[in-house]
């Protein structure tokens, strides 16, 4: 059962990182409610709000996603679909199917491999993009409620046309702290990114917050 306490620390823990956001180009509140159901169904509920400087200070843009999910064996199976709007620029919609293969050793890491596919269009135009995003989360030492985390997120669009790079566009590095207990987890990441589209290339450094709530 999800301990109330636990989300009061979490606070107070992304305030103290939030403090320092000046620091890094965005700062990242990703929000997530998982509903688990019978036979290993779950819906995923997901608010994503990335800023320009401190959280909630100075809107880039806010995600909306929604997702049904089965779990077989190791393997975890998402589709549905998101809403972004940002605060320039066109409103996107998409569509996403992903796979998560979990795995476990006890003393030493835990993690996943996600690979997924995305449609996303634009109220700017009639075009249909699509992307394929890989990530690889290393949790090291899950005997322990608190540790180290890393990420491993790579994207690559077979036809990005104008709007985007075709081929990989865009690699995430992050690297932080982890907090799980019961039916909460809790991630602050130091992430990397370097980005790439059609007229220049680019690094980044984010500040992720990352909390799920499952019941």
């Amino acid at each position: 059962m999800f301990d109330i306490r636990l989300m009061i620390i979490s606070l107070f823990a992304a305030l103290l990182f939030s403090s320092h956001a000046e620091a890094y180009d965005e700062t990242w509140g990703i929000f997530q409610l998982r509903t688990r159901l019978d036979g290993g169904q779950q819906i995923l509920s997901e608010f994503v709000r990335r800023d320009r400087n401190a959280f909630f200070s100075d809107k880039n843009l806010d995600l909306y996603r929604i997702s049904w999910g089965i779990k077989v064996s190791d393997w975890t199976f998402l589709a549905g679909g998101a809403y972004v709007d940002f605060k320039t620029g066109s409103a996107e919609r998409r569509l996403h199917q992903f796979a998560t293969y979990s795995f476990l050793d006890e003393n030493f890491v835990a993690g996943g491999i996600r690979i997924g596919l995305e449609q996303r269009s634009f109220a700017s135009d009639g075009s249909i993009y699509l992307r394929f995003r890989s990530r690889l989360q290393l949790n090291l030492f899950p005997q322990f409620p608190y540790g180290f985390s890393f990420y491993d997120e790579v994207f690559y669009m077979p036809n990005g046309q104008d709007k985007f790079s075709t081929g990989i566009n865009e690699n995430r590095l992050g690297l932080g702290l982890r907090f799980i207990k019961n039916d909460f987890d809790f991630y602050v990441f130091h992430t990397i990114a370097n980005l790439k589209t059609p007229r220049a290339s680019d690094r980044r450094e984010w500040l992720q917050i990352f909390a799920t709530i499952s019941f």
